[in-house]
């Protein structure tokens, strides 16, 4: 399935996979500067952030500031019950 994003300035129709500029999110320092990811309209060469950009076909790219540290802790967490009671 395509992401078919709206560019805000000139209204052209793209596939916003192919649009990527920057990608990923970065932990950190960075993560409170960081924009998150960013396309570059191929028609008037404006950058902006995705609307319909999602990461693995559902998660929103801001979603994914919370999702990862949660399924890391309940990982440890889950791996250190079974360690000391399990």
């Amino acid at each position: 399935m395509q992401e078919v994003e709206v560019c805000p300035r000139c209204s052209h129709e793209f596939p916003a996979r192919k649009a990527i500029v920057s990608g990923g999110m970065r932990f950190g320092y960075y993560r409170l500067h960081d924009k998150g990811p960013m396309v570059c309209c191929p028609h008037c060469l404006h950058v902006f952030k995705p609307e319909t950009l999602r990461l693995f076909g559902f998660l929103h790219p801001d979603a994914m500031r919370w999702i990862v540290p949660v399924l890391l802790t309940l990982c440890f967490a889950v791996a250190f019950f079974h360690k000391n009671w399990g």
